[in-house]
């Protein structure tokens, strides 16, 4: 776009970021091409990361008129907006917080082999960013036909396995080209790695419900998990935890409390026998007289304590869910329960 003008403006509030991983061949690109030339009434800002799909946007997509094909932006006629940021995603971002636009959510893009983590956390990492922009969540794209030959290559296993155990949803796609017997393996493996993960089936990478893909509701139940633990790995387990006093509101005092409740979590599970790989939680906060609610991710070692928007969970209610290795519910409930206070 040639000027300010042209640019709409982006509204105060912090815009969620999805990231959007998947192996070779899973359907990402065919997912993308649907995300920003479909009428789904979202203005979604799209960051791809592997230039043959940015080359592939003026042949395929429709710009708008005014639109140059070399500009760093390009604005499709459904409102979205795409860039192809080439490993500079950073940059890339930087560049949609300085443009005035209102938009609903940015999708970042992965390359095939990359992993999602690192991208995933520079929005706790980087200042600037997290003061715009929020984690919803990560979103992975599955081969249901391949998955199966992936995770028994020596060369991609890893790779494979590791877009899968971070994901907050799976897209189980080519429903359409697989056996009945296919989707069901496919979904066994991915189970297998990552039993809290939602499932969604979809052909052509089209799915029923985008805004369900993309606006992630981190603050499950644990009623809704309890049958997960049906499907535990060897080397992975789930924990859900819930906090709830009816009669006095259980609360921490201040966000440096969760902060503590991360790092025992994180850097002294060696200590305690266990390693937490990801972690959700929606924890209640009494401070100054005024109750909030505080969001907490961690991906590996890094973790992020916001407050939470655009969910509801009950009041007083604290929620946790811990996916890693010889988990042991017990001492993870203590870690959560000695900073959670009766309030009144």
């Amino acid at each position: 776009m040639s000027s300010e003008e042209e640019c709409p403006e982006l509204i105060s509030a912090r815009v969620p970021v999805t990231v959007l991983t998947g192996f070779l061949g899973s359907g990402k690109t065919t997912l993308l091409h649907y995300i920003l030339s479909a009428n789904h009434q979202l203005r979604i800002a799209v960051i791809v990361n592997e230039f043959e799909f940015g080359k592939t946007i003026e042949k395929g997509l429709t710009l708008k008129s005014s639109q140059k094909s070399d500009d760093e932006w390009l604005e499709l006629n459904n409102g979205c907006m795409c860039c192809t940021a080439q490993s500079q995603t950073v940059k890339a971002l930087e560049s949609f917080m300085q443009r005035k636009g209102t938009f609903d959510l940015i999708l970042v893009e992965t390359s095939g082999l990359a992993d999602p983590g690192p991208i995933a956390s520079m929005f706790w990492q980087d200042k600037a960013l997290c003061g715009a922009l929020y984690l919803s969540g990560i979103v992975t794209l599955v081969d249901a036909v391949n998955i199966n030959k992936y995770l028994q290559d020596p060369d991609v296993q890893k790779e494979t396995a590791r877009q899968i155990l971070v994901a907050d949803k799976v897209i189980l796609n080519k429903c359409d080209i697989s056996s009945a017997e296919q989707q069901q393996a496919a979904l066994e493996c991915v189970r297998q790695i990552n039993p809290i993960a939602e499932v969604i089936k979809s052909d052509h990478s089209r799915v029923p419900n985008l805004r369900e893909i993309l606006f992630i509701d981190t603050t499950r139940t644990a009623p809704e998990l309890q049958h997960l633990h049906e499907h535990q790995h060897s080397s992975i387990t789930v924990v859900s935890l819930e906090f709830f006093d009816p009669e006095r509101t259980l609360a921490v005092n201040s966000k440096r409390d969760v902060d503590a409740i991360c790092k025992e979590l994180l850097y002294k599970g060696q200590e305690y026998g266990f390693e937490v790989v990801r972690c959700k939680a929606a924890i209640w906060r009494y401070e100054d007289g005024v109750y909030s609610l505080l969001q907490l991710q961690s991906i590996g070692e890094l973790f992020d304590v916001t407050p939470m928007e655009g969910q509801s969970v009950p009041f007083g209610c604290t929620r946790a869910l811990v996916l890693g290795k010889a988990l042991d519910e017990e001492k993870l409930r203590s870690i959560f329960a000695q900073y959670l206070k009766p309030t009144k």
